[in-house]
């Protein structure tokens, strides 16, 4: 609906001399007239006071309350006197003697929005005094066509002398290591002043480096050291009496040590029967810790019950238990400072009984040629021994050189000699009672010969009718072989059938033909190891026809 309505004044509060926010508000609307609220609807909003050269924004927020659109919306701000519009923040608007436009165009019903400007006081303004801003907004309804829809808002601005910037000094303050800090106002702010006599807030510039800080706007804060630290630390901050920053000032904070007890821990450690044990700096020490990083020393509380112990300063110690103990013994200590010592660390000793070794016996056996050896448990262990009566294990120190070896821990094995090999071969070993080995003990194989049969191989030779055939040493024996390397001899198994033969034992032999025959002939034999024949080679004779 529109109708006629009055200027709406915006008038501030009383401001004391020296009041210092530029941007406090104290904002009445003074209804001076209305008959109805029209739909189109303006509202302006800026400082309530301000100075002679400060820069200040304003704010136009329009809507459509009514229920229909409204069109040719156009917004005006009539800039005051003593002010200059600062054209580049005009938001789309346009100046012209004096007066800002917008042209808005249709506005929706229920829609709006806003356009915000800045103008500069003129320096020469008279303060105090105050600044008068009118804007207004106007356009159409389509259920009322051809009548204007029209509103106005006006803001006054305080305008008061120009401010001064406080002045903030330096503070130090002490706290001790691991120990919250808590200042209450006015805090930092106490030492803190401002030429026009403002209330002052403390902002925040830097926070400190060793520790967390909350600072609050009164000046108080509470700062927390990091854990275990001590030394200096500091942060900054400015005093603000709402318009104008002080310069920086720092608030400096030292930590003071305060001594924290080492840290002791247990130890253990084992030693042999009758045997001192001897352990050297940092000894029991070297697991301890102060937080301060502090030099530590042991300091005995109470001594070991099977045994005595010389324990140092510096962590190291002596133990000697009592002669034939074993068992668990202990002895208890504190890590000092130099100020301050630690809860009481326990050093368990465990005597461990004394072992004695085995004694591994040396060993022979036998074995043919070409046959595997072998011999079932307790094998090499059974004239082994071990005095503390400890079940025995067979370990293996090296092997033999011609053949092969699987040893067992139970002493059995299995030795397979290289084929043909015949003659000694040995292999060592230790006897193990589960801690100890025994010394180093020699099992002795003899390998016996078998004897292996030669090989004869067959041969062939070429006469001339009528001329004898004679083959010297080695002759038929040259190809044939003896895998034991025996001396061989030639042993005639068949004679030849077209001819005669001598053939002596070393191979050589004379073969004549018959009268005038030529063709094949041929004769067999065995090569003898003086033992064992070799199979029948054949002797292949060719006699040649002369004509």
């Amino acid at each position: 609906m529109r109708t006629a309505l009055g200027t709406i004044a915006m008038r501030p509060r009383a401001v004391r001399a020296g009041f210092q926010s530029v941007f406090a508000m104290a904002l009445v609307l003074v209804a001076q007239q209305a008959f109805a609220w029209p739909d189109l609807r303006i509202v302006k909003t800026g400082p309530a006071q301000a100075s002679p050269g400060n820069v200040i924004t304003y704010t136009l927020t329009y809507t459509n309350t009514g229920p229909v659109k409204s069109t040719g919306v156009v917004m005006k701000d009539f800039v005051p006197p003593n002010t200059v519009a600062l054209t580049n923040t005009l938001n789309g608007g346009s100046l012209s003697n004096g007066i800002i436009s917008w042209s808005i165009g249709t506005l929706n019903s229920k829609a709006g929005s806003s356009r915000s400007f800045q103008v500069r006081i003129n320096t020469n303004a008279p303060a105090p005094g105050s600044i008068t801003n009118r804007a207004q907004i106007f356009g159409k309804e389509a259920e009322e066509t051809g009548k204007t829809n029209d509103n106005y808002s006006t803001l006054i601005t305080a305008l008061i002398s120009n401010n001064r910037a406080p002045v903030a000094q330096n503070d130090t303050y002490t706290t001790t290591e691991d120990t919250t800090l808590v200042i209450s106002a006015p805090g930092v702010l106490a030492n803190d002043s401002d030429p026009d006599g403002s209330a002052l807030t403390a902002i925040l510039a830097t926070g400190p480096t060793h520790g967390t800080l909350i600072l609050n706007t009164n000046g108080s804060f509470i700062y927390t050291p990091d854990a275990n630290y001590h030394g200096p630390d500091s942060f900054t901050y400015r005093a603000n009496d709402c318009i104008l920053n002080s310069g920086v000032a720092t608030v400096g904070i030292t930590v003071l040590p305060v001594n924290d007890a080492p840290v002791a821990l247990n130890d253990a450690y084992n030693v042999t029967e009758d045997t001192a044990l001897n352990i050297s700096a940092p000894g029991v020490l070297g697991n301890d810790s102060d937080p301060d990083g502090d030099l530590l020393k042991a300091i005995l509380v109470t001594g070991p019950i099977h045994g005595t112990l010389s324990l140092n300063t510096n962590g190291s110690f002596i133990y000697t238990p009592v002669a034939n103990y074993t068992g668990p013994d202990a002895f208890s200590y504190r890590a000092n400072d130099g100020m301050t010592n630690s809860g009481i660390a326990t050093v368990t000793i465990t005597v461990l009984a004394v072992n004695d070794a085995p004694i591994a016996l040396n060993d022979d056996y036998n074995v043919t040629e070409d046959t595997a050896l072998n011999i079932s448990a307790p094998g090499v262990l059974g004239n082994d021994s071990d005095p503390d009566g400890d079940p025995l294990t067979a370990i293996l120190v090296n092997g033999p050189t011609h053949g092969l070896l699987t040893l067992n821990a139970n002493g059995s094995f299995i030795y397979t000699p290289d084929i043909n090999y015949h003659g000694p071969d040995a292999f060592s070993y230790r006897a193990n009672d589960g801690t100890t080995n025994s010394g180093i003990a020699t099992v002795t194989i003899t390998v016996l010969a078998v004897n292996d049969p030669p090989v004869a191989q067959n041969d062939a030779y070429n006469v001339t009718e009528n001329t004898a055939l004679n083959i010297i040493v080695p002759g038929v024996l040259g190809n044939d072989s003896d895998p034991d390397g025996d001396l061989l001899t030639a042993v005639l198994v068949a004679s030849p059938t077209h001819g005669a033969l001598t053939l002596n034992t070393n191979g050589s032999f004379t073969y004549i033909p018959d009268a005038n025959y030529h063709g094949p002939d041929s004769f067999s034999y065995h090569a003898n190891d003086g033992t064992t024949n070799s199979g029948i080679a054949t002797v292949t004779l060719t006699v040649l026809a002369v004509n």
